[in-house]
């Protein structure tokens, strides 16, 4: 993670898997100051890191609102309210989904929490279910079961979520 006087360049010592996106992503919602320069102007915040173009597209075209909704939860909490009940996974699983997601959040989550989501993630995935919707959750739930492993552990480690 960086700090509002870190560099783009002082991420290089990062492991190689680590998304530039994701470093991107964490600054902002931890730093203040560095989510004000993304808003008002994101190429200055954005000089040094090796993104791809659509990566800058993206990130780019973020507003204050995008920021403060863009976690998992939330994800998951927009997937569940669209559910039309036909299938099991999708409009009981995704409810559970968002449950859990809100219990880290909020510092009730335990270890066997991140197992569920991963078991939820593979039920909702394609095959199991009769539209697109609840495979469309699963994506972004299994990215962040695997992208923010750690970041999912800390918040019940530490009993709170450690960005608030």
């Amino acid at each position: 993670m960086t700090t509002a006087e870190s560099t783009p360049s002082q991420v290089e010592n990062a492991p190689a898997e680590t998304s530039q996106v994701k470093d991107v992503l964490e600054r902002a919602v931890a730093d203040p100051t560095f989510a004000q320069q993304l808003l008002d102007d994101p190429d200055t915040a954005l000089a040094g890191y090796d993104l791809t173009e659509v990566q800058l597209l993206l990130l780019r075209s973020l507003d204050e609102e995008d920021l403060a909704k863009l976690t998992p939860e939330n994800l998951e909490e927009f997937f569940a309210q669209e559910s039309c009940g036909w299938c099991t996974p999708c409009w009981a699983g995704l409810h559970w989904v968002a449950k859990l997601l809100r219990d880290l959040e909020e510092g009730r989550g335990q270890l066997d929490d991140l197992d569920r989501l991963a078991s939820h993630a593979r039920l909702l995935a394609p095959g199991h279910t009769y539209c697109a919707l609840a495979p469309g959750a699963a994506e972004p739930l299994q990215s962040a079961l695997k992208y923010f492993g750690d970041d999912f552990k800390r918040h019940i480690h530490e009993r709170r979520c450690p960005w608030h």
